[in-house]
């Protein structure tokens, strides 16, 4: 729902991507600037729980860029993984077709003692479209990663941006 603070999706795309060329770095400034919250699809495959793996996926609440999701009640990704996560947004400009790097962080209580996951989502501000040369793709943007504590069971990650809010 739309109100008078708030941008609906539609319109923020209208605003940031039918301009000239020239005019996008300035309305892109003022995207990331708006941005308030996020919220993410995040997929886990830990391999220590036999042949079949652990395989949970999850949508989480919104979240605040640059802060650390809830210390005390961790996402819950079924049986699989919990932990804190954080993600940061950043402009990006040059030799990409993406306008921005979210730099994604689950803090995973599986791999503790090891670099928590990071990885970066190229994105640009708006849903992938679906193509008929490659129907399959997801439509939305992610990443993908594996980390070992011990470097024997793999646990594998994947985050997609589900939502965002802008005002």
């Amino acid at each position: 729902m739309c109100d008078i603070k708030t941008l609906c999706m539609s319109l923020t795309f209208h605003l940031l991507f039918s301009a000239a060329g020239s005019d996008i770095p300035i309305r892109a400034s003022r995207f990331a600037d708006g941005l308030r919250s996020m919220r993410f699809l995040i997929s886990v495959n830990d391999t220590w729980a036999g042949p079949g793996g652990c395989l949970a996926t999850v949508a989480t609440p919104p979240l605040t860029p640059g802060q650390k999701y809830n210390e005390t009640l961790p996402i819950q990704i079924g049986d699989c993984d919990h932990g804190p996560m954080t993600f940061t947004v950043s402009k990006t400009f040059g030799q990409t077709s993406d306008l921005y790097h979210v730099e994604v962080t689950f803090y995973s209580y599986v791999l503790q003692g090891a670099s928590p996951p990071t990885c970066q989502i190229g994105w640009n501000g708006t849903y992938l479209l679906p193509t008929s040369d490659d129907p399959d793709h997801t439509l939305l943007p992610g990443c993908f990663l594996s980390e070992s504590r011990e470097g024997y069971h793999m646990t594998y990650f994947w985050f997609y941006i589900l939502q965002w809010h802008v005002l």
